[in-house]
């Protein structure tokens, strides 16, 4: 920067009022200013008196001296000579105009020209400009005539107006040598002081180590001593501050909790990076409110409402207040919060700030809430899965029960002639024990114990495919809404996956009897973190009504087997235990959603059949001739099963070996000494199992067929690596004609491979 441009800068630093050099230059100004102002306004006005006097005095004795010369000339009335004694006055500079004037009328007159040469160009200066003086010319006493000169004023103003600027000049002079006066005598004074007062300014700016210059002995310079001890002590103390600070700074700027301080008009005074992380944003908020920094952050006021609201109590009370807070961030996440406001008291009691402390519990509510739904899920599974356990258990146990009855009914129906009055009584126990079976089916398929045939379906083409049915089962009163979306393909029992469906709609149904609408929807999920499912690709199948909805203590128990809301004779209460039994056992979930008055909704999690193998089945054509004649190891613990299975393959034709259990079964298989087709097992025995079973059998027999009977596999199949077909898997309860359908299809298959066996052997 140039000195030109600091100029004006310096020269305000100079004429700054506040300082002691710009006050005794103000002062200095002030005097010799009123002084020139009175000499300027009053010195000219006494100089041109002076000289108007001087000039009048010069007339009137120019005058009388002429008045003397004109007495003869006016006497005789001589024209001439009047005007050759006004002509003299030419040698009078100040004298522009003479005249004689005799009773009124002028006799001679000399006005002066500027050019000498001409005659005619004469200067009639205006009356403004002039100075009029008459002297009477007398004879012996007598007024003859008056002699009026005029005399010009430019000289005498030309001379006030050198009056002045010599006023001025001196004026001038005073005032610069005076200020150059005041300017050196305060440099004396305040120069030192100036210097300290830097020193004082840099070392409130924070340079505590400058140190004022001691330049003099005299008292500025003591003060200048003194200034430099007390910086000296200053230092100390703002180094000891500067650590402690530094310290306390750090411990806020890794405290996880949020602190803050507030002044008495509740506005941030103070708040670390746990409370708000950008620095920009906590630079704004300094000398703002709860409730302003609340609007900017786009979060709900009233949540910076409530916190001054705790101040005033913290105030009113003089003591801590605690209180929990809930937050909803802009984006709609929920957090929780412990607050804590202290009320700091100054020296003389008074409260003036508050201390505000927040830890955020979020993690340990959502942690507790967390834990809770667990548990209550936990109780749930374990109670469903007892509930499942019973289930499963009674309906295997019946499953034998309906076998014997089923199968020796058929038996009836075959030996009875076609006129026989006991026909009617057999169909009708027939019957009975088939609607028994398919309960058992229902209970088997909640307690996840049921034979899946397993299969890569689309359930959009699925849903497709009972489309009839359901728009038929809702009725003209019940609006479907079909709004199938994009999803990828799914493993699961087809004839199972639509009776889910179907039953969710039956209950639908029974939930509007008024009319309403029933919505199926289905798209693609990608599901995380959740406890009951695989992190993966799902298909979501949504079924809503508009009913009457449930209650929570309803919801909570509508997948329990019997449990039903209906009147005793309209439902069993296995429609939504089915449901939640097929999707369980084909790795999914079901969900349940639903307020009195609005509505119910399920969603159905399936997971995606994607690059996973599906369980093909073989078709076989049905044979003609179900007979035959080879041997057949059964193995059955419920006795009136086995005699069943006994008496339907001897009439058949087949030569049966009949065991009571797995030791029997092992027994025959290694004492008997022909040989032994088929071994037909049940699946689950006491002491042993039908694949271990099996798995021994064949051991000492490598090319006996196996078929394995239950009413459910409790998975023990899928762990032993045995793949259920049609070929080897017999489900109870089983009629004649089915018994002897899987058997004979099982033999044949068998002697088809062990012939493709030999000849590939022998070529």
């Amino acid at each position: 920067m140039s000195a030109l441009s600091q100029e004006p800068g310096r020269l305000r630093r100079r004429l700054d009022l506040r300082t002691i050099r710009g006050k005794l230059l103000a002062l200095f100004a002030l005097v010799i200013g009123a002084i020139s102002l009175f000499v300027f306004a009053y010195f000219p006005s006494v100089i041109r008196s002076w000289a108007e006097d001087g000039l009048r005095e010069k007339s009137v004795a120019l005058g009388k001296l002429a008045a003397g010369s004109l007495e003869s000339a006016v006497v005789f009335d001589d024209r001439e000579a009047m005007q050759a004694t006004l002509a003299r006055f030419s040698r009078a500079e100040d004298v522009v105009r003479a005249a004689v004037i005799v009773d009124g009328n002028v006799k001679a007159l000399w006005i002066r020209s500027t050019d000498p040469a001409s005659s005619t160009n004469l200067v009639v200066p205006a009356d403004s400009e002039l100075m009029i003086s008459e002297t009477r010319i007398r004879f012996q006493g007598n007024d003859l005539g008056v002699l009026r000169l005029s005399l010009s004023l430019h000289a005498l103003r030309a001379s006030v107006a050198r009056a002045r600027l010599s006023v001025a000049l001196v004026s001038l002079l005073i005032f610069v040598l005076g200020g150059l006066a005041v300017v050196f005598i305060s440099s004396l004074v305040t120069g030192p002081l100036r210097r300290i007062l830097k020193t004082a300014d840099l070392i409130a700016s924070g340079e505590v180590t400058e140190r004022a210059p001691i330049e003099t002995a005299d008292e500025v310079g003591r003060l200048a001593v003194s200034f430099n001890r007390m910086v000296d002590r200053l230092e100390t103390a703002h180094g000891e501050v500067e650590a402690s600070y530094d310290q306390l700074t750090q411990i806020m700027d890794h405290l996880p909790a949020e602190v803050a301080l507030f002044d008495r008009d509740y506005r941030y005074q103070y708040v670390n990076p746990a409370g708000i992380s950008d620095q920009a944003q906590r630079d704004w908020v300094m000398g703002k409110t709860t409730v302003e920094y609340c609007r900017r952050r786009g979060v709900d006021p009233s949540y910076g409402t409530e916190t001054e609201r705790h101040m005033d109590d913290c105030v009113a009370a003089r003591r801590t207040i605690r209180f929990d807070q809930t937050v909803i961030l802009p984006d709609g996440q929920k957090r929780h919060f412990i607050r804590l406001l202290v009320p700091m008291a100054s020296s003389g009691g008074e409260i003036n700030q508050i201390l505000g402390y927040g830890v955020d519990i979020t993690e340990r509510v959502l942690a507790k809430e967390t834990l809770r739904a667990t548990e209550e899920r936990l109780v749930q599974a374990q109670r469903m899965e007892s509930i499942g356990q019973l289930a499963g258990g009674v309906a295997h146990d019946f499953n034998n029960l309906l076998t014997a009855i089923t199968g020796h009914s058929e038996l009836l129906l075959v030996d009875l002639p076609e006129d026989s009055q006991l026909r009617e009584d057999a169909i009708e126990i027939r019957d009975a024990a088939d609607r028994a079976a398919s309960l058992t089916k229902q209970l088997l398929a909640f307690s996840r114990k049921q034979v899946l045939q397993l299969q890569v379906l689309d359930v959009n083409d699925r849903i497709r495919a009972i489309e009839t049915i359901l728009r038929s089962l809702m009725g003209e009163h019940i609006e479907l809404d079909m709004k199938l979306g994009a999803t990828e393909p799914v493993e699961a029992d087809p004839a199972q996956f639509e009776q889910a469906i179907l039953n969710l709609a039956v209950n639908a149904h029974d939930a509007m009897p008024t009319g309403g609408r029933l919505t199926i929807a289905t798209e693609t999920v990608v599901v995380s973190d959740d406890p009951d499912l695989t992190s993966g690709k799902y298909t979501r199948l949504v079924v809503s009504d508009t009913g009457i909805g449930m209650d929570e203590e309803t919801r909570e128990r509508i997948f329990e087997p019997f449990f039903t809301t209906k009147d005793v004779d309209k439902g069993t209460g296995l429609g939504l235990s089915t449901v939640y039994g097929i999707l369980k056992q084909s790795s999914g979930s079901v969900r349940c959603y639903s307020e009195v008055g609005v509505g119910t909704t399920f969603k159905l999690y399936l997971p995606s059949a994607k690059n996973r193998q599906s369980v093909q089945v073989d078709e076989e054509p049905k044979r003609e001739t179900m007979s035959g004649m080879e041997t057949v190891l059964v193995t059955e613990d419920q006795e009136n099963v086995r005699k069943l299975a006994v008496t339907v393959l001897s009439r058949l034709g087949y030569t049966v070996l009949t065991a009571d259990g797995p030791v029997e079964a092992l027994n025959i298989a290694g004492a008997y000494e022909g040989r032994i087709d088929l071994l037909l097992t049940d699946v689950v025995m006491p002491g042993m199992n039908g694949p271990e079973v099996a798995e021994q059998v064949t051991a000492v027999r490598p090319d006996i067929a196996v078929i394995y009977m239950s009413g459910y596999t409790d998975d023990i199949l899928d762990r032993h690596g045995v793949k259920v077909t049609k070929t080897n898997y017999l489900e109870k309860p089983f009629t004649p004609l089915v018994l002897s359908e899987v058997v004979r299809r099982c033999l044949d298959t068998q002697a088809a491979a062990v012939t493709k066996t030999a000849t590939a052997t022998t070529t």
